[in-house]
Formats: C-alpha cells, sequence, structure tokens
C-alpha cells in the first residue's frame, strides 16, 4: 500500500499516525461500500421491490443525521471562533435585496435540477439491477458506468482518449458481452437495468461538475439542495409506479406484526450508515493514498464482492461468467493504473476530492475508480472561493 506522507493534516483518524490511518480507512470503506450493496440486496429480497422506497428513506435518515451533527457542533461552541466572520457575513447578506436572493436560489435550484434528477434515476435504476443481478455478476452489470462517463467526458468536456483508455473500454464492453451470453448468472434485464443505471450515473458526475461554480464550490449547498430535489422527485416516482401502494399492502417493513419488522428497518438504518461510511471513507483513502492505489482497493472490493455471491449466496459460475467477471474487473483496472500514472505526481487539492466524493453518489456502493475533476472544470471551479472542510476528523 502506497501512502503519501505529504497529505495534509486534516485526514487522520483519532490522531494516528498516517499509515495507520490508511489501513483503517481502506478496511473500513471496503466494508462499507460492500456492505452497503448486500443490505440493500437483502432489502429488495425480504422487503420488496422498493427501487425508490429505500434512496427515499437513505435521503430522509441522512437529513435527520445531518441536522443533529449540525445542532450538536452549534450547541456546544464549535464555531465560537467564527463567531463574528459569521455575524459580518450575516450583515452583508441582510443588506442584499431580498429579488436578487430569490433569482440566485432560483438558479441554483436550476442548474442542481439535472444532477438531482440523474442522482434519482441512478438510485432506482441501480436498485432494479441489484434486485435482478446475482451478488457474483453484479459488477459486470454496473461496469459500464466508466465507458458512459469517458464517452461524457469525450463529447462535453472535450477531453481527448489514450490508447489505454480505449483498451479499457473495450475489455469492459467484451466482459459484458460474454457475460450476457450467460443468461443463467446474468439476466438480460439486469444488463439492461445496469447499463441505463450507469449512464445516469456518468451524467450525474458531470452535472454536479458543472453546478459546482454555480454555487461557489459549496458542497454543503450542493448536497441540501440535491437531496432536497431527489426527495421530491423519488415521491413522484413512488406515486406513480404504485410502489409505495405496493409496501403498504404486502412489505413486512409495514407491517408491525411482521417478525421482519423490526429487521427490515434496522437494516435500513445500517445501509444509511454504510452509504454515508462510503463518502468518508472514500475521501480519507484517496487522500491518503496515490490513485494508482485507489484503482487497486476497488479492483480488490469488487473481487471480494462477487466472491462472496459465489461463496455465501452459493450463485452458479460458469467459464462466461467468470470470463466477464475478469475481464470487466481488469478493464476498469487498468484504466484506474494508467490513468494515475499518467497524472502529474502532485497530490490532488484536497478540496477537490472533498467536493466529488462529498457530491457523489456513494450510496449505491460500487465505486471503483478515483473521483477527479477535469481540466475543463478546474478552471472554472478556481474562480470561485473554496469550502473549507466540514468534518476534518471521525
Amino acid at each position: 500500500m502506497v501512502v503519501d506522507n505529504k497529505t495534509p493534516n486534516d485526514i487522520s483518524f483519532m490522531g494516528l499516525p498516517k499509515f495507520a490511518t490508511a489501513s483503517i480507512a481502506i478496511i473500513l470503506y471496503m466494508s462499507c461500500s460492500i456492505g452497503c450493496v448486500y443490505l440493500n440486496k437483502w432489502i429488495l429480497t425480504y422487503v420488496g421491490q422498493c427501487n425508490g422506497f429505500i434512496p427515499l428513506v437513505q435521503q430522509a435518515i441522512g437529513v435527520i443525521v445531518m441536522r443533529v451533527c449540525i445542532f450538536t457542533v452549534n450547541f456546544f461552541g464549535h464555531n465560537d471562533s467564527n463567531k463574528n466572520n459569521g455575524k459580518n457575513k450575516q450583515n452583508k447578506v441582510d443588506i442584499q435585496e431580498s429579488s436578487s436572493y430569490f433569482v440566485r436560489i432560483y438558479n441554483r435550484y436550476y442548474y442542481i435540477f439535472p444532477a438531482a434528477f440523474c442522482f434519482s434515476a441512478t438510485t432506482i435504476l441501480n436498485n432494479a439491477c441489484l434486485s435482478l443481478a446475482k451478488l457474483s455478476t453484479y459488477s459486470v452489470a454496473k461496469s459500464t458506468t466508466l465507458i458512459w462517463s469517458v464517452l461524457f467526458q469525450y463529447v462535453m468536456l472535450r477531453i481527448k482518449l489514450p490508447l489505454s483508455t480505449i483498451l479499457a473500454c473495450f475489455m469492459i464492453i467484451t466482459g459484458v458481452t460474454v457475460g450476457s451470453l450467460d443468461p443463467t448468472t446474468l439476466a438480460p434485464l439486469a444488463v439492461f437495468a445496469g447499463c441505463s443505471s450507469s449512464i445516469f450515473q456518468a451524467l450525474y458526475n458531470t452535472c454536479i461538475a458543472r453546478a459546482l461554480p454555480y454555487t461557489e464550490n459549496d458542497t454543503s449547498e450542493v448536497l441540501v439542495r440535491n437531496q432536497e430535489l431527489a426527495s421530491i422527485m423519488l415521491i413522484i416516482y413512488l406515486l406513480i409506479s404504485g410502489e409505495i401502494v405496493f409496501l403498504f399492502r404486502y412489505s413486512p417493513c409495514f407491517d408491525i406484526y411482521s417478525a421482519l419488522f423490526l429487521k427490515s428497518w434496522l437494516i435500513f438504518i445500517l445501509t444509511t450508515i454504510c452509504a454515508a461510511g462510503v463518502n468518508k471513507f472514500t475521501f480519507m483513502v484517496i487522500g491518503l493514498t496515490e490513485p494508482s492505489t485507489f484503482s487497486v482497493i476497488g479492483f480488490t472490493k469488487a473481487a471480494l464482492q462477487t466472491t462472496g455471491g459465489w461463496l455465501i449466496y452459493s450463485d452458479p459460475y460458469t467459464t462466461k461468467s467468470i470470463l466477464s467477471v475478469t475481464l470487466t474487473l481488469s478493464g476498469s483496472l487498468i484504466y484506474g493504473l494508467t490513468r494515475s500514472s499518467s497524472k502529474k505526481n502532485e497530490k490532488e487539492d484536497i478540496e477537490q476530492i472533498r467536493r466529488l466524493t462529498k457530491c457523489s453518489v456513494a450510496s449505491i456502493g460500487d465505486i471503483e475508480s478515483t473521483p477527479y475533476l477535469e481540466e475543463s472544470i478546474d478552471k472554472d471551479s478556481d474562480k470561485c472561493e473554496k469550502q473549507k472542510l466540514i468534518v476534518n476528523k471521525i
């Protein structure tokens, strides 16, 4: 494991040395990431087809936890040293006209709306993919995220594609094709749902990168606005699809007499904690290790997740399924390693890492490559004021 000795002291775990902090962060990241997928699979299997209800509950629990944390921090006077600055900023805000305030809020919702829509579509389709796919081949169905991300970067951001990236994408496409030829291990509908989810996830990452400059790189605001808009969209989906009606009638999570009532809600809470852990520990791992190390970690996590499907859930495996898993994971690994080696040796700015990991679709628990801002986005972002880290230590 390669640890960056120049990493800022912002990233630490209870004051431990960086190597120990990195080791703990890697273990917790992999545990949260795999746990998020396995817990969601349990919910989809025993609670019901709640593709939209799962992210809505996660959003609700996340908002409650966030508000409690903010209240706790404020109650114990954590921000006392910044009271004067806060008062000065508040006075400046009060002086502004209300009309300009509403215009500014409208513009921010306007630019965050596409990201919220993509977030909602990603989580719904991702859960649909997870419910249809086996855990051993789930990573194959979701592996096209990298392809779509590269494609959108090329089309929308005009980023050139090196030969190694084209090779990695070819390996992934080949792996998905081989896996789809064996419907006993990878259902065609799972491939369709996974590819659709990957498209929206790639679009989400691009939309977030475009929306950040319009919020002065304020990840807290992006996160809150995204939660608000996404929650509304998920509620609309629940009503239109009839999913909420089905859950009220047949799901144990709304039957207080069911033996699974308490367990189902406990799993909901645990999967939300795991999703939050993925966000936090992704940030820590990226900040404490080299990008190539994070790519290897993502490869190892996906391999363990796949192996668990074979060993724990007794998923069937064939020559085609093993070959498809090997090709897709190898393609993702090659992309991560070659991209990190082609980048400068200087560490990415810690604020940029924080922005992307905090706003990423981490609730799905399948991040396998280092989040990063493209050069064209960096130029716009440099003009904006950078946000201070909200949480420095666990």
